[in-house]
């Protein structure tokens, strides 16, 4: 549910921008039905662009030089307050609330539109009707209304129907052959979902806006005079209405579409074509939201891929022992920024009953897992959360572990175990020290921050989701 949180908020992004060249350069132009179809393109574009990724492809040719973390225990004292106040946003309980609260506005949106809708038919269906040959139904009140339309209903009081008031027929007439009222559910169903996003509400009255001029310019060009159309407009105005959902003279905008009435585009106008801003504005949110494959070639070796999108896979089944991945990531930490080199075909192999018993899980699939943001991102998490035992602070050793653990079908992390730790005294001082105690401090540190991490991009094997066992060599350094 977050990762929809998520995409609507990219959708609030690109309506917000999209609206923002309306009303620069559309918004005052006389090109009624151009901006009705911008406004409503835009809306669905914004929806549907970012589920549109472009995947570019890349080889990155790495040494055999691993990543280095700077961190110590002083360092790690000052710095966890500002972590730990930035991990809450990762954290569980803030993505509750935020998808409590963000349910709650489209559940509160909905059902108010659904309410609207059910107190117009009621109110509707307890007046006289008359069926005209053209399908249209005229809806008689007893009470004084200012006329509206509603699909294909015609709602006007009774002195407005005993006095037959042409302008008045042709503009309600103008709503439903235009199918304004299908604009306006679709506006609102985009508005519950968009609910916290103020350029949707100011697109939402713009449109209908804009579907009043297309009905004042369709009663003008019946050769109704617009000195009375005017009078028509500003009496019926007057009257009271109270249906949100239904198109009818609006006395909000009256002296804006008096305006536009009487405003005349230039034949040689072609104001028209500001309309394209649309294109590069989508050609950009593409651009944004396009993602790279990386593969990644050992330089040294260049036989030996690890690539994150291999060709071929291996099902790995309960009876046979599964035989780990290439190291996807390694991470050192270090006092003093260092760049150590350690040959990645030298390290330990993975225990051959890690994961006997995850008989569903994969050694290589078409997609591998990732972390969200990819390696780089995935090293920046581990530097900013991982902490050097308190209690060797003041002993220089030196510890490589390497944790072994399953990224479910789902993303989660699973079955995290310790494949193997190694403790180097690097000084006489040390070698005193409980090494079994030191290596139980390393394991337990490594093990939580890897269940620590939020969830991965799931690998997936033939279009489906599938678990793959994964192993990340963490290395500690006191930097004394």
């Amino acid at each position: 549910m977050f990762s929809f949180i998520i995409y609507d908020l990219k959708v609030a992004a690109l309506i917000a921008v999209f609206y923002m060249f309306y009303r620069l350069l559309l918004c005052k132009k006389n090109f009624h039905r151009l901006n009705r179809i911008v406004l409503l393109a835009t809306a669905l574009l914004s929806f549907i662009l970012p589920l549109c990724v472009i995947t570019l492809h890349k080889t990155v040719v790495v040494e055999d030089a691993l990543m280095t973390v700077s961190v110590s225990a002083a360092a790690d004292a000052v710095t966890m307050p500002a972590v730990k106040a930035a991990n809450f946003w990762q954290t569980h309980t803030f993505r509750v609330m935020v998808t409590v609260i963000f349910i709650a506005g489209i559940v509160f949106r909905l059902l108010t539109v659904c309410r609207a809708v059910f107190r117009l038919n009621r109110h509707i269906g307890k007046m006289d009707k008359y069926a005209l040959a053209d399908g249209i139904v005229i809806a008689v009140s007893p009470h004084r209304v200012a006329p509206f339309s509603w699909f294909k209903t015609i709602v006007m009081s009774r002195e407005d129907h005993e006095q037959n008031s042409r302008a008045v027929l042709l503009h309600e007439r103008a709503h439903i052959e235009l199918r304004h009222s299908w604009d306006v559910m679709l506006v609102e169903v985009v508005t519950a979902f968009q609910w916290f996003n103020p350029a949707v509400w100011m697109l939402r009255a713009d449109l209908r806006g804009v579907h009043e001029y297309e009905a004042d310019k369709a009663v003008l060009n019946n050769g109704v005079d617009i000195r009375n159309y005017v009078d028509v407009l500003i009496e019926k105005a007057r009257a009271s209405g109270g249906y949100s959902l239904a198109n009818g003279i609006m006395n909000s905008t009256l002296k804006n579409r008096i305006i536009m009435m009487c405003y005349k585009n230039k034949k040689n106008d072609r104001a028209w074509l500001r309309a394209l801003y649309v294109l590069p504005v989508a050609a950009v949110a593409l651009a944004l939201n396009a993602t790279t494959s990386v593969k990644y070639v050992n330089a040294t070796q260049p036989q030996t891929s690890i690539d994150a999108t291999p060709a071929h896979v291996v099902n790995v089944p309960s009876s046979i022992p599964v035989q780990q991945p290439v190291e996807r990531a390694t991470a050192k930490m270090v006092q003093e920024p260092t760049v150590a080199t350690e040959d990645a075909a030298s390290a330990e192999p993975v225990a051959p009953n890690a994961f006997e018993e995850q008989s569903s899980v994969y050694q290589v699939t078409d997609k591998m897992p990732e972390f969200p943001g990819g390696v780089s991102e995935m090293m920046k998490y581990i530097s900013s959360n991982i902490r050097y035992p308190k209690e060797f602070a003041n002993v220089n050793l030196k510890s490589r572990v390497i944790v072994a653990f399953v990224v479910k079908a789902d993303g989660t992390i699973d079955n995290v175990k310790i494949n193997n730790t190694k403790i180097q005294p690097l000084t006489d001082s040390a070698t005193d020290i409980n090494e079994k105690a030191a290596a139980k401090a390393f394991e337990t540190e490594a093990m939580r921050v890897v269940k620590s991490m939020p969830n991965w991009t799931p690998g997936e094997q033939d279009g489906k989701r599938v678990s793959v066992a994964y192993t990340l060599p963490l290395q500690f350094h006191s930097g004394k």
